[in-house]
């Protein structure tokens, strides 16, 4: 039997809950790669699934929700190269188990590359990736979670003109430069946050000055600008007072960051972030920092977040299902190679999560077959 193959610490992916994470306990990771022969995977394989999705035909053509269903099986095995900004927070872990459960179920090689994060270096870690790994090895496809919606564009167009598929994976990058994304626009999140918090004020009968802080995640991103025009379109600043913080995705720098910055004696009614902001805010909660009584929203989910919804410490939180954009994301490269009908975008639909729903109630809800 084929076995997993790290290049770095394999406890990297144990998913920790929020008690046993330990400052200094999870290190940032340079370069890690994750090899998922199918042989490995076929006890963590999932049967054909579908799922509700937000899909565009062509580049140019509008949004439309349809059914997104998974390949039943492939011709050959492919191999696959995904690279990754990090794999620094929960989310992207689900993303990683995702990839591995529709490479195993389609009998493919996914091959998984992580950089440090975002910013200058996470860019030029990733171009030396797509340079030096993705294109060696024979390899057939790139999934790409750029760490900018620019600036691997000259990589990308050597990858295909070298005929490997370059698909545009979760963070969004130039239409121009990719074949095809499996892709949620984080417009759609931000949107549906915003729809929530313009729902509980006017439930609560807040007032303009209601304080809102929103953290939409680190600044230069397209996912973030887009999650902001998103949240800012749907709550306009003319119905409460919003205050927009980049932070970095990891929640112990946004723990660190968000404490400099309140230590100075700010104060807000409401907190809107991310998935690691929510695990920072409750961090701070305990400390002291903030209010107790503070609500804390989050606009994108995790495990950790969906744990602190049924603890009853968020006000709710939208989720573009990490896992499943995973599996649509092998699924929509592999329906590529093998000529089959693909959209050129497809990303699953998101879906609020409240903390009435019980964990068994969300994952029904969140997903259409997963077990």
């Amino acid at each position: 039997m084929q076995q997993l193959r790290l290049l770095s610490a394999a406890s990297y992916f144990t998913n920790p809950s929020i008690a046993d994470r330990k400052s200094g306990a999870i290190k940032t990771l340079a370069l890690l790669a994750l090899v998922c022969a199918s042989n490995y995977c076929q006890s963590q394989a999932i049967d054909n699934w579908q799922t509700q999705a937000i899909a565009r035909m062509t580049p140019d053509s509008q949004e439309t929700h349809q059914t997104f269903s998974g390949l039943e099986k492939t011709q050959k095995d492919w191999r696959l190269c995904v690279v990754l900004p990090n794999v620094s927070d929960k989310f992207w872990d689900d993303i990683v188990s995702g990839v591995r459960e529709e490479s195993a179920w389609l009998g493919i090689t996914s091959i998984i590359y992580e950089a440090s994060g975002y910013g200058e270096a996470g860019l030029q870690q990733q171009e030396r990736i797509l340079n030096q790994r993705c294109s060696a090895g024979k390899l057939d496809a790139v999934l790409l979670a750029a760490a900018d919606r620019s600036g691997l564009t000259t990589s990308l167009r050597s990858l295909r003109e070298k005929q490997v598929l370059v698909i545009d994976f979760v963070n969004g990058y130039d239409i121009q430069e990719v074949d095809a994304r499996a892709y949620l626009d984080n417009y759609h999140l931000g949107f549906s946050a915003g729809q929530e918090i313009k729902k509980y004020l006017s439930a609560q009968s807040l007032t303009r000055k209601t304080k809102i802080l929103w953290i939409p995640g680190p600044k230069g991103p397209d996912w973030v600008k887009r999650g902001d025009e998103g949240f800012k379109t749907a709550l306009t600043a003319g119905e409460a007072d919003i205050t927009t913080l980049h932070l970095n995705p990891h929640y112990r720098e946004q723990a660190r960051d968000l404490r400099k910055y309140l230590s100075t004696g700010k104060t807000f009614d409401l907190i809107v972030g991310t998935g690691p902001t929510s695990v920072a805010a409750y961090q701070l909660k305990t400390e002291g920092l903030i209010p107790q009584a503070t609500p804390v929203f989050a606009y994108y989910a995790t495990p950790d977040v969906e744990k602190l919804l049924a603890d009853g410490q968020l006000l709710g939180a939208v989720s573009n299902q990490p896992r499943m954009i995973g599996r649509m994301g092998v699924s929509l490269a592999i329906g590529m190679l093998e000529k089959l009908p693909m959209p050129f975008q497809v990303g699953p639909e998101p879906v609020v999560l409240q903390p009435k729903l019980s964990e068994t109630q969300t994952t029904r809800h969140n997903q259409t077959g997963e077990n």
